[in-house]
């Protein structure tokens, strides 16, 4: 639970400061703490379920190129 909710505080930290020094990415004005949580907790939740598809996806084409993918045994 504590993991959980660190990526999400770093994430809702990270939408906060890329919308500060990108222009092109931005929240509304009158945009509170709770929309970067809410946006945080998307975008969280996001990559907890492409993560894995890209893996799988990915995986078989990294063994027969010679890759080395992090936490999957040969």
């Amino acid at each position: 639970m504590r993991g959980l909710l660190a990526r999400l505080l770093l994430n809702t930290l990270a939408l906060w400061v890329v919308s500060l020094v990108y222009p092109g990415v931005s929240f509304a004005k009158e945009a509170g703490l709770l929309d970067y949580l809410v946006a945080g907790a998307i975008w969280g939740l996001a990559n907890a379920l492409l993560r894995p598809i890209l893996l799988f996806v990915t995986t078989p084409r990294s063994k027969e190129q010679g890759f080395a993918v992090p936490g999957i045994d040969p």
